[in-house]
């Protein structure tokens, strides 16, 4: 669901980057039948980055906190099945101390507007944020 809604006012928020495979939450999704999915509006309350895709589109793009030029450039997120990570899955280490806002979020959510509109040929979908 994207780290721009945390906000490190009272103090950092520590946090990692985890790399792993599909196959490895696969193998230990414990009898899960579907344990990848892509999320839905039900798994977590809107905030300013949040952003719906039309019905055309087969399932929702994050939207970006860099600029997106086109269609090619939206990319989707995925939820998976709980399971425990190892060490060997920690990438990096990091700490957000401050609101992600290198960019002015109405440009952000514009442009993700029109790659959207690009992707699902719906000229008419949403609505731009004068």
């Amino acid at each position: 669901m994207g780290l721009a809604h945390y906000n490190a006012v009272a103090h950092p928020i520590p946090v990692a980057r985890m790399e792993y495979t599909p196959r490895i939450v696969k193998a230990e999704a414990r009898g899960i039948t579907v344990p990848i999915v892509a999320p839905t509006v039900l798994d977590c309350p809107p905030w300013p980055q949040f952003f719906p895709a039309p019905r055309e589109v087969p399932y929702g793009r994050t939207m970006a906190l860099t600029p997106v030029k086109n269609e090619t450039q939206l990319l989707a997120e995925m939820l998976h099945a709980r399971f425990d990570y190892r060490l060997d899955h920690i990438a990096a280490l990091g700490l957000i101390g401050a609101p992600y806002v290198p960019h002015d979020l109405k440009m952000l959510r514009n442009d993700h507007l029109t790659a959207l509109r690009l992707a699902s040929d719906r000229y008419d979908f949403g609505e731009e944020i004068p």
